[in-house]
């Protein structure tokens, strides 16, 4: 076996090594980051740091996509506490 196929398959062998790990640990922080991210229920947790200037009555759509936009960003955070 070439030995560039030989280092390409190690490779590939060390990746699926450290993907059994993080599914054997219950996932990588960056998973349940992707996870929580992408669940809808997300659009209904308000952002705290900008919370002091939100005013109920001005939120649009715009609003709650920039609101959605800051709480994902902060994701890890969640998972943190």
């Amino acid at each position: 076996m070439p030995a560039t196929v030989r280092i390409l398959q190690e490779q590939m062998l060390d990746t699926q090594r450290q993907t059994l790990r993080d599914l054997t640990a219950g996932g990588s922080i960056n998973q349940w980051a992707d996870a929580l991210t992408s669940h809808p229920a997300l659009a209904q947790i308000l952002d705290r740091p900008t919370s002091t200037n939100h005013v109920a009555s001005a939120w649009k759509q715009i609003k709650w996509d920039i609101n959605l936009k800051a709480v994902k960003a902060r994701a890890k955070e969640f998972l943190g506490r």
